[in-house]
């Protein structure tokens, strides 16, 4: 029988950070446009069109990911803002990364999409689509975490989305992961902020040398 992994346990040993840009190109260009593809497949109903953007919504509304139809465009993760406003955010002294509108965070990452073929990259037809422009335009950007087996999106800044390599064995299906440093430092009491937990989580840097690093996680089983 196949066991999930519970989220307790997952806690306790900690995310393992993203390993980018040296896994096997199979394991990168394959297994997360699938792992990916079975995300959406599990919550159809949170994937939509719009505007510019493919977006994968939270199950509770929070957060989502948004992934650009225009591979011009840079990904944004959105995520809603009342809990940290309730948690003692002054909007004001949130750092330029971030932006509140409408109520919300967005967080912009801009990424280089330059097609190494040298020709005109297509628009999105899906969210999966999207997705695998990612996986082959920025390979770099996409990281593997074997102890967890979770895939991921780096995001700068020491923010992630991730996602289950096999959702059958993993509570953690996905995952938001956000840098509690800069909403510390706007006056945010990062230990409680509704729907995130802050966590030590074990991360593996460039280098190849792990840390441990704080990070405020929102967990979702979805399947």
């Amino acid at each position: 029988m196949r066991v999930k992994r519970s989220v307790t346990f997952i806690m306790a040993l900690a995310l393992v950070g993203l390993v980018v840009g040296c896994q096997a190109t199979d394991i990168i260009g394959n297994r997360s446009v699938d792992s990916f593809a079975a995300v959406l497949a599990a919550m159809p109903e949170e994937v939509d069109q719009v505007d510019t953007y493919w977006t994968l919504e939270a199950p509770d509304g929070q957060a989502a990911l948004k992934l650009p139809i225009e591979p011009s465009e840079p990904i944004v993760v959105v995520v809603d803002a009342a809990p940290f406003i309730d948690a003692g955010l002054q909007i004001d002294e949130l750092e330029s990364s971030y932006e509140v509108v409408d109520g919300r965070f967005i967080q912009v990452m801009a990424m280089d999409m330059v097609d190494s073929s040298g020709g005109n990259l297509s628009s999105a037809a899906d969210i999966k689509d999207a997705y695998r422009t990612i996986v082959r335009q920025t390979p770099e950007r996409i990281g593997h975490h074997a102890a967890m087996d979770h895939f991921g999106i780096d995001l700068d800044n020491g923010n992630a989305f991730e996602f289950a390599q096999d959702m059958a064995t993993n509570e953690a299906d996905m995952v938001f992961a956000l840098n509690p440093e800069p909403f510390r430092a706007s006056g945010v009491d990062v230990e409680h902020i509704d729907g995130w937990k802050l966590s030590m989580v074990e991360t593996m840097d460039m280098s190849g040398a792990m840390k441990e690093t704080e990070k405020l996680l929102k967990i979702f089983d979805v399947q």
